[in-house]
């Protein structure tokens, strides 16, 4: 599944290997810009572009989120739910979404469990041109 969100200064391009992405990263690399980048492309689709394979949604910290009733919509789509640990248990969540076809990103600063895959934001230094930058999500290893 491709994510491709892009303005004139901030392209973030990765692609979802499995239902479930989780990311952990420094504080402000990239997460908040991209979740902002997401909001935006509702109200400024000339300015943020998302050409991803299905539409990206976004849950933000502070925000009241009923994953149930969500789960509810008809339609396929890829959420990326900010400061995930502080409103889920991963298992309870896994158990939760285990029908869904949704794509999920989950950002994380409290990695408990090493044996997980953890992808990280990374600024690609070969593609950065013209004052833009390139994120993508390193491979887990």
């Amino acid at each position: 599944m491709l994510v491709h969100i892009y303005s004139t200064k901030i392209d973030y391009e990765f692609e979802l290997d499995d239902k479930i992405t989780l990311v952990s990263n420094e504080s402000w690399l990239g997460e908040h810009i991209l979740i902002k980048m997401i909001s935006d492309s509702y109200n400024e689709p000339n300015a943020v572009h998302d050409e991803s394979d299905i539409r990206c949604y976004y849950y933000m910290k502070g925000r009241y989120f009923e994953l149930e009733k969500y789960l509810k919509v008809d339609k396929q789509n890829i959420t990326f739910i900010q400061d995930f640990d502080e409103i889920f248990e991963y298992e309870d969540f896994l158990e939760r979404i285990k029908d869904s076809e949704y794509y999920f990103v989950l950002f994380t600063r409290d990695v408990k469990d090493p044996s997980r895959p953890i992808r990280k934001m990374v600024v690609d230094e070969d593609k950065t041109t013209k004052n833009k930058i390139y994120i993508t999500l390193e491979k887990p290893v």
